[in-house]
């Protein structure tokens, strides 16, 4: 699945490019021109001109109105989330504790998710619409 074919394509003001740009990783209200599309899930991040920025999670209800994921020709689906997940897990493969933080959000780059474990368990916390969109389609 790639943003393209099952997401909103969302309009970055310049301000809102220059952000993601230089790593920043959310786009604001403020800084979405148009959106073709008011479903939460995946979207296509293109600028004024129409030239690709990447795939992010967009909630269109939220300040926080997109979290981007990954560069343009990236394709988010099972496979990517599978592998940034295990990108996750192998940067702390050498705690010991029973308990730890798995996944970090942003910091794992990827925005709104937070996964901790407790012993044999994991809880998963979606911060935000659109990333509990993309675990129904």
């Amino acid at each position: 699945m790639t943003a393209s074919s099952s997401g909103a394509t969302v309009v970055v003001a310049p301000r809102g490019v220059g952000r993601l740009r230089s790593g920043h990783p959310w786009v604001f209200r403020s800084d979405i021109r148009d959106a073709d599309g008011e479903a939460a899930g995946l979207a296509h991040l293109v600028d004024e001109r129409g030239k690709g920025l990447g795939t992010a999670l967009y909630s269109p209800a939220s300040e926080i109105r997109a979290r981007w994921l990954a560069p343009e020709g990236t394709a988010v689906g099972r496979p990517w989330w599978t592998a940034m997940v295990a990108a996750a897990l192998e940067r702390r493969r050498r705690i010991t504790d029973s308990a730890y933080r798995v996944v970090h959000a942003e910091g794992d780059g990827l925005p709104s998710l937070i996964v901790d474990r407790y012993g044999e368990y994991a809880v998963a916390q979606l911060l935000s619409a659109g990333l509990e969109r993309c675990g129904t389609t």
